[in-house]
């Protein structure tokens, strides 16, 4: 059995940390966790990545990747911010998976 990180993951992390570390720095984290609020223009950026449609298939505008790149950004943002990591899960998970369950 092979146990080593896919590609496509390496370079999904790659990409995910060097955003969070541009756009997300502890400091802004602590500030919008004190004000239980995310900025939306975090949101717009986070979203022209393309991260929030990797529970969506390609035939609705997402990008058909699959439950390992998800854990994978969920595991990401959790450690920087549990409240991003929520963001994310009731984005991707429960709006993604009703998208693809049309």
């Amino acid at each position: 059995m092979n146990f080593e990180e896919p590609e496509y993951i390496t370079a999904l992390r790659d990409v995910l940390i060097r955003f969070l570390n541009q756009e997300a720095p502890p400091e802004a984290i602590a500030e919008w966790d004190r004000a239980n609020c995310v900025p939306i223009s975090f949101k717009k950026k986070f979203a022209e990545l393309g991260l929030t449609g990797v529970s969506v298939p390609e035939e609705y505008g997402g990008s058909g990747h699959d439950v390992l790149a998800m854990t994978t950004i969920i595991d990401i943002l959790s450690s920087r911010s549990v409240g991003l990591a929520a963001l994310y899960i009731f984005s991707a998970c429960y709006g993604g998976f009703n998208i693809a369950a049309s």
